[in-house]
C-alpha cells in the first residue's frame, strides 16, 4: 500500500515536470517565434529604407543626365549655328569682293566710258575696251549682276546663292563708282540664314 501510494506520488511528480515542461517550451517558442517577427519587421523596415533610397538615387541620376544631355544638345545646335552663319557671311562677302574686282579690273582696262554720262548715275556701265570685248556692259537682271562682252550673251557674275540688288554705277569723269547689295539666298526665315551687304567700290578709268 505503501508502494502503491509513492508510485502516485512519483508519477505525479513525474507529470507535473512534464507539464511545466512543456510550458517552459511554449514559452521559448513563442519568444523566439516574437523574436523572428520582430527581426522579419526589421528587415522589412531596413528594405524599405533601402528601396526608397534606390528610387531616389534613380531620380537623381536621370535629372543628372538629362541635364547633361540638354547641355551638349544646346552646345551643338549652337556650335552647328555658327558655323551655318559664317558659312553665309563668307559666301555674300566672297562674291561681293569677286564681283567688284571684276568690274573694277574691267574698268581700269576701258578706254573710255560709253555709259551712264559724265557726272550721272545709272543702273548698268557700258565702257569700251579693245576688241572682241568692245563694249562690255554690266547690269542687274533677275536678281544677278551680270557681264556681256562684245557680241556674246550675258552671264552672270553671282550665282544662285545670293541676290543682287540696287546696282548703281556714278560716272566720276575719270573715275566710276561702283555700288550694289547682296543678300543671302535662303527660304528660312531664320536669322542664321538671313544676312545681306552693301558692297562700295571705285574704279580709275585709263584713258589714253
Amino acid at each position: 500500500m505503501l508502494q502503491v501510494t509513492r508510485k502516485k506520488h512519483r508519477d505525479g511528480f513525474i507529470s507535473e515536470r512534464n507539464e511545466e515542461t512543456k510550458l517552459l517550451s511554449h514559452r521559448r517558442s513563442g519568444f523566439i517565434f516574437q523574436a523572428d517577427m520582430d527581426l522579419s519587421a526589421e528587415q522589412r523596415k531596413s528594405l524599405n529604407v533601402v528601396k526608397g533610397f534606390t528610387l531616389i538615387e534613380l531620380l537623381l541620376y536621370l535629372g543628372i543626365a538629362t541635364l547633361i544631355i540638354s547641355t551638349v544638345s544646346i552646345f551643338i545646335y549652337l556650335n552647328l549655328q555658327a558655323r551655318v552663319r559664317s558659312q553665309v557671311v563668307a559666301e555674300v562677302e566672297q562674291q561681293g569682293m569677286q564681283i567688284m574686282q571684276i568690274i573694277s579690273q574691267a574698268t581700269r582696262n576701258a578706254q573710255t566710258v560709253n555709259f551712264p554720262n559724265q557726272g550721272d548715275t545709272d543702273v548698268y556701265l557700258d565702257i569700251k575696251v579693245p576688241a572682241p570685248d568692245n563694249p562690255t556692259v554690266f547690269d542687274l537682271s533677275g536678281g544677278a549682276i551680270r557681264i556681256k562682252e562684245g557680241t556674246g550673251s550675258a552671264t552672270p557674275l553671282t550665282s544662285s546663292r545670293v541676290i543682287a540688288s540696287s546696282l548703281t554705277f556714278h560716272n566720276m569723269q575719270k573715275a566710276v563708282k561702283i555700288q550694289f547689295t547682296l543678300t543671302y539666298s535662303s527660304s528660312s526665315t531664320q536669322a542664321t540664314y538671313v544676312f545681306s551687304k552693301i558692297f562700295y567700290g571705285s574704279a580709275m578709268v585709263r584713258t589714253p
